[in-house]
């Protein structure tokens, strides 16, 4: 269904299938996986497409498509050899292997490369994250590239990393956002003492912090969904600071909004049959994803310890002074 609607070659350009609309315009396609909690390889797919088909290549494929970001693929051992590049090592929490067709790897030396995941040489470990969804090993013993290449976001540091990171905030601004309606419900709903509990004023104010942190999220995330380069503009520079700032305050959220639903709903909203975990549980995950907040805060407060106490507060109000990058 994903692939008929067009949804997987969303932000791909025209000439690949694809819709050729930007990150912004986007946004909602990411935020609904998370309200929805829908259990299904899309965002990562959607990314590989984009960075395929931004580089001039083609998918070879309609099926669903897994990435390893350069931090989870640093420990690959990559040497040419007769049949091309190939690839040696292994790589933890690729989501959805099992069910993709392909790979692609950010290699370290900073090119990308494709992998065929039914190649002999490659054998993938079938684990699950704590939402029980897929999120397999992937073993590489000499495996043959499908093709490498350099990424066309070169002003991009990290790009899948940054791409990955910014879709899991806005994922995890729609879970949480699903999560605060139920709560919000469920307090109008569950009467005890004869009244609802949503009457108590301890409640309301948990219900309202929650609020607050989803809301920061959200404007967060819909600020770092503008600055990352579309397929027609590759040369512009990603805002590293923004997809950073993204992912930390998603990462909060994620922890306030998780322990208040579960506050709010009790023992009934700790059994793993109960809807909110569909959400609940996803916020968890996906905040280890790409970066856990503590990792992209400490590239911020390394970018900006670099610019000095002069430019702190000129860049709060322009990001681009700081150059858009968080190099370690």
């Amino acid at each position: 269904m994903a692939v008929d609607n067009g949804f997987t070659n969303l932000l791909s350009p025209e000439e690949h299938g694809g819709a050729g609309i930007g990150w912004s315009d986007a946004f909602p396609l990411f935020w609904g996986i998370g309200y929805y909690r829908v259990p299904l390889p899309i965002a990562e797919t959607v990314i590989a497409n984009f960075i395929l088909n931004s580089a001039g290549i083609d998918a070879g494929t309609t099926e669903p498509i897994a990435f390893a970001d350069e931090v989870a693929a640093a420990k690959l051992v990559v040497r040419d050899s007769p049949e091309g590049v190939v690839l040696k090592g292994a790589v933890a929490r690729v989501h959805w292997a099992r069910a993709a067709e392909k790979v692609l790897v950010a290699l370290p030396d900073g090119r990308l490369g494709l992998w065929k995941l039914n190649s002999p040489a490659i054998s993938i470990l079938e684990r699950t994250d704590v939402t029980k969804l897929p999120s397999d090993t992937v073993v590489f013993e000499d495996a043959a590239a499908d093709v490498v290449f350099d990424c066309p976001f070169a002003n991009v540091e990290l790009p899948l990393r940054h791409f990955g990171a910014i879709a899991r905030s806005a994922m995890m601004v729609g879970a949480a956002e699903f999560a605060l309606e139920e709560s919000v419900q469920y307090a109008l709903d569950r009467v005890q003492f004869g009244k609802p509990i949503g009457k108590n004023q301890a409640l309301q104010q948990q219900l309202a912090h929650m609020a607050g942190q989803i809301a920061v999220a959200r404007h967060a995330a819909t600020l770092a969904f503008l600055h990352v380069p579309s397929w027609s503009d590759s040369h512009a520079s990603g805002d590293a600071i923004s997809a950073a700032c993204a992912k930390v305050l998603a990462g909060e959220a994620a922890d306030v909004s998780t322990t208040v639903a579960h506050q709010v709903h009790g023992a009934l909203g700790f059994t793993y049959e109960h809807i909110l975990n569909f959400a609940t549980r996803r916020l968890w995950a996906w905040r280890e994803d790409h970066g856990t907040a503590s990792w992209w805060a400490r590239r911020i407060g390394g970018t900006v310890a670099r610019q000095g106490g002069d430019a702190f507060w000129p860049a709060m109000t322009d990001p681009k002074l700081y150059g858009g990058s968080t190099a370690a």
